[in-house]
């Protein structure tokens, strides 16, 4: 994902804007493909991540930040999706990530 950071390499970003868009869901969090609704923290992450390296703004900022604040568990950790329960330091670590990128906007 780091890579994106020489996005001057790609001739046209418009189209992946729009693809990334289209991964993003209106009740909070982004998921894997266009289409599907299914939300996983490290997808909000990576969505939120390439947006910005590519100048482009999440269209539900609210939405987001309620979605991770959802996530997090009594243990102070953080799961993976609403549906998934578990604390996991990856998925905490992408939650922290993506509320840092959420609040700077």
């Amino acid at each position: 994902l780091e890579a994106l950071s020489t996005v001057d390499h790609l001739p046209e970003t418009s189209n992946l804007v729009k693809w990334i868009y289209a991964c993003e869901n209106i009740d909070g969090g982004f998921s894997s493909t266009p289409g599907s609704k299914t939300a996983f923290i490290e997808n909000l992450y990576y969505g939120l991540r390439s947006l910005e390296i590519l100048g482009s703004r999440p269209k539900y900022v609210s939405s987001h930040l309620e979605y991770v604040i959802s996530l997090q568990n009594a243990n102070g950790g953080f799961r993976r999706s609403r549906e998934l329960g578990a604390s996991a330091l990856d998925y905490t670590f992408h939650a922290v990530k993506s509320l840092v990128l959420l609040e700077s906007l």
